[in-house]
């Protein structure tokens, strides 16, 4: 018979190995060992959260619905579960409303200086924004770049975008550029990540907007850097911060796109409120020297 600490392992191989399969994009592995595991140990809560997103990217919302309730039986993370893009078909059903009603009150509770809106519905847009990107990864491992299956999500993502972009536009027409001071860092976030999606014009009409914001600190300057940069690289121009990369597939490693008067990028970038060019693309594994001037 086994003894209490051989079991204890046991379980938390199990879970080991569910999280990594869940990680590694391979859901169906990934729930057959933590269904197992939660059969033989209950204490673990994160392994019903793991479940309820599976069930949920499966298209199975009574399923992930049932695990989710299971997990916020005990105190939860409210900012974790709205912004997780894995939830997003839970969020087409009539189920979801009153959990995300909840877990918005316990979020502005526990940031009583933030305005409810726009910033529960930056959050929950930018949720969306984000879906199905560990899908379509794991879509690309299997079927390849170019099969129909990443072609239809990708068409699906197209869909989600264009309808994210139009509200998001229709909220910077009302309130301005989401202020760190009024709508939180998740917010602030959240709004570059749906701007950082949206199309080029899009882009060049509002990014003054986010320019504004950054001047006044209510906004990270690397969210301007970025967008700035990417609006050059989408027209043929040289990049003024060094923030956009590409693969190159002769090298098969990342490199840093042109940059216009590259001796004067890094006192660019001090401008700004950003550190040295070579720091930031560390974590590409660019190893970057400035040109000698």
């Amino acid at each position: 018979m086994l003894g209490t600490a051989s079991v204890k392992s046991q379980n938390q191989n199990l879970s080991t190995l569910g999280d990594s399969a869940f990680e590694a994009g391979n859901f169906k592995l990934a729930k057959k060992f933590l269904q197992r595991d939660i059969k033989k140990d209950t204490i673990i809560n994160s392994r019903y959260y793991t479940l309820a997103a599976i069930f949920s990217l499966f298209n199975m919302p009574d399923s992930s619905f049932f695990y989710l309730k299971k997990y916020m039986k005990k105190p939860v993370i409210p900012e974790m579960i709205l912004s997780d893009p894995d939830f997003y078909n839970l969020r087409k059903d009539k189920k979801w409303l009153p959990i995300r009603n909840i877990l918005a009150q316990q979020y502005l509770s526990n940031n009583p200086n933030l305005e409810k809106e726009p910033t529960i519905e930056l959050i929950d847009m930018n949720a969306s924004n984000m879906a199905f990107n560990k899908v379509i990864e794991n879509s690309k491992k299997t079927f390849g770049k170019s099969s129909k299956q990443v072609d239809s999500l990708n068409r699906l993502k197209s869909e989600i975008n264009f309808t994210l972009q139009k509200r998001f536009m229709e909220i910077l027409d009302k309130t301005g550029w989401p202020k760190i001071s009024e709508a939180g860092n998740l917010a602030s976030q959240s709004a570059f990540q749906i701007f950082e999606n949206s199309d080029l014009i899009t882009q060049k009409n509002y990014i003054s907007l986010l320019k504004n914001a950054v001047d006044n600190k209510e906004a990270p300057a690397l969210h301007y850097a970025i967008i700035f940069d990417k609006i050059a690289v989408a027209e043929n121009r040289k990049q003024s911060y060094g923030t956009q990369t590409k693969f190159n597939e002769k090298t098969k490693k990342d490199e840093v796109y042109p940059i216009e008067d590259e001796k004067n990028v890094d006192k660019r970038r001090k401008e700004l409120g950003l550190g040295p060019l070579s720091e930031y693309l560390i974590e590409f594994g660019i190893r970057y020297k400035l040109p000698i001037k």
